[in-house]
């Protein structure tokens, strides 16, 4: 029985993390509302981002669904003052890399 070769067909992935979006901010809104802003991350290609929230033990969980690359602003309809905020960049496998910097949302 002889075998024959099979060309098989690979999907190149990303071997390092995409690096985390710059110049993260949050400001509180007139109705208590957070809105979240930043600039890409520098890596190219990075299909999401998700904005992540700190929670009382110091914690931080995603708040909404990951964003498009287009989309650069976040509004978190419970978010409130004393609150921090960190957005992950998620590369095409759905891996995130390393998140922002947090910042604190001041009244």
């Amino acid at each position: 029985v002889s075998e024959r070769a099979v060309p098989l067909a690979a999907t190149p992935y990303r071997l390092t993390p995409p690096e985390p979006p710059r110049d993260v901010e949050a400001r509180l809104l007139e109705d208590g509302g957070v809105a979240v802003s930043w600039e890409p991350s520098p890596s190219a290609g990075v299909p999401f981002y998700a904005v992540e929230r700190s929670t009382a033990d110091g914690r931080f969980v995603q708040v909404g669904d990951p964003l498009p690359p287009g989309i650069r602003e976040f509004t978190d309809p419970t978010g409130g003052a004393g609150l921090s905020y960190r957005v992950v960049p998620i590369d095409g496998t759905g891996n995130p890399g390393p998140p922002s910097e947090a910042v604190t949302v001041r009244e």
